[in-house]
């Protein structure tokens, strides 16, 4: 959506094509760091995504011994620096709400299957294009990575991960992305 919205401010016509009828997010919290904070700022969405998230000044990581593994203060770099923990759902909402303002159409239900050239196909043999430039960006699980680039492959993992927004009264998490990490095959995070 981030592209959609700055390449049609931008002048340019855009087609946003979305997989699923109705747009959804997927996942729970994430860390944007200071560069999507910029981007943020460009689109006008700044304040009020620091208004719904969490002021991050830096990344706690450690091993199970609790040595540390990760310590990176933002403000080392830069006074002004830090990172936002924001709720996914509350990021898409953003996002969202300003595609729908931007000289930009949005088609969904259009899960692209294929394409040759610059004109996109989804299994039931709608077409969309041709377009100039085409950005793919459908994700982990991608149809179109084997297509376009097929010596690299997405890795599927023999593990997962579970999330969770939980309440803090306390604020011992405030301020920091904690990690915790028990070798390389098992991590916990609280933002």
């Amino acid at each position: 959506m981030t592209a959609a919205i700055l390449l049609s401010k931008a002048g340019h016509a855009v087609t946003l094509l979305e997989r699923f009828e109705q747009p959804q997010p997927l996942g729970a919290g994430l860390l944007i760091q200071p560069t999507g904070l910029r981007v943020l700022q460009r689109l006008g969405l700044h304040e009020t995504a620091l208004n719904l998230g969490a002021r991050i000044a830096g990344i706690d990581g450690r091993s199970d011994l609790g040595h540390s593994v990760l310590d990176l203060r933002y403000g080392d770099l830069d006074a002004r620096l830090h990172g936002l923990g924001l709720h996914r759902g509350a990021l898409f909402t953003l996002l969202y709400e300003r595609l729908k303002r931007a000289p930009a159409t949005l088609t969904t239900g259009f899960d692209v299957t294929s394409i040759e050239g610059t004109t996109l196909s989804t299994n039931d043999g709608r077409k969309a294009g041709p377009f100039d430039l085409v950005l793919v960006c459908d994700g982990a699980h991608s149809h179109l990575r084997e297509r376009l680039a097929p010596k690299h492959s997405a890795i599927t993992y023999a593990w997962g991960c579970f999330w969770a927004t939980l309440p803090d009264p306390e604020r011992r998490f405030a301020g920091l992305l904690h990690q915790r990490f028990r070798g390389n095959r098992h991590m916990a995070c609280c933002l």
